[in-house]
C-alpha cells in the first residue's frame, strides 16, 4: 500500500511548481541518504555550469550531520549557492516545492520515498537512486543514477536542468504517476486489504 502525497495539495491548487527556486532535496540527514555525495555532486556541477541553480537540503539533524554537511560546502567552497537547513514545517515545504526546478534523492534505502510523490505531485521533476524505493515510487518519472557517484549525479542534474524537453516529459510523467499516490487511493487499499485479511480469517 503506497502513501499519499497530500503534503502538495496547496501546489497542485496553483498548478504546481513555478520554478526559479533551485535544486531540492528533502530528507532527515542520514547516512543513508547521501547528503555528501549530492553536494560534492553540486560542486561538480558548478565546475561545469558556474551560474548552476542553487542547491537547498532540507531535513531534520541526525548525529550532527547537518554541521557536517555545512563543513563539506565550507571546504569546497559553495557555501553560497548551498543551504542546508534543519526541520521546516509544512507551508515552508510547500513553498519549497511550489518553487523548486529539480529534486535529487539520493538515498540509499528508503521504506516508500514519500519527498519522491511530493515532488511529482508538484509538477517537480527527478533525479533519484537507483537503489531502495524510489526507483518504483518515481518508475518511469525520473533520471535514475548511482547515488555513490557524485560526478554521474551532477551529469543527471545537468541533463534535467539544461534539456527542457526531457524537463518538461519528467514533470507530465511525474504527475500522472503521482496520481496513484493520493491520500484516498491509499485509504482505499487499506480498507481493500483489511477486508480481504478479515474474509480469509472467517
Amino acid at each position: 500500500i503506497h502513501h499519499g502525497a497530500g503534503l502538495v495539495d496547496h501546489a497542485l491548487a496553483q498548478g504546481g511548481s513555478t520554478g526559479g527556486g533551485g535544486i531540492l532535496s528533502v530528507g532527515t540527514h542520514y547516512d543513508h541518504k547521501e547528503g555528501r555525495s549530492l553536494i560534492q555532486a553540486y560542486a561538480h556541477l558548478r565546475d561545469r555550469w558556474p551560474d548552476a541553480p542553487s542547491l537547498t537540503i532540507v531535513g531534520r539533524d541526525h548525529r550532527h550531520n547537518r554541521a557536517a554537511l555545512e563543513g563539506l560546502c565550507r571546504e569546497l567552497r559553495i557555501q553560497d549557492r548551498v543551504r542546508v537547513l534543519g526541520f521546516v514545517d509544512d507551508n515552508a515545504l510547500r513553498a519549497l516545492w511550489s518553487q523548486a526546478d529539480l529534486a535529487v534523492l539520493l538515498s540509499q534505502q528508503e521504506g516508500f520515498g514519500l519527498p519522491a510523490a511530493e515532488a511529482m505531485s508538484a509538477g517537480v521533476p527527478l533525479v533519484v537512486s537507483r537503489r531502495g524505493a524510489l526507483p518504483e515510487v518515481a518508475e518511469g518519472a525520473s533520471v535514475r543514477v548511482d547515488p555513490s557517484n557524485p560526478s554521474a549525479v551532477a551529469e543527471a542534474m545537468h541533463r534535467v536542468l539544461a534539456d527542457l524537453r526531457l524537463h518538461a516529459e519528467l514533470v507530465q510523467a511525474g504527475r500522472q504517476r503521482a496520481d496513484q499516490f493520493t491520500w484516498s487511493r491509499c485509504a482505499a487499499s487499506l480498507l481493500e486489504t483489511l477486508d480481504l485479511a478479515s474474509r480469509e480469517s472467517r
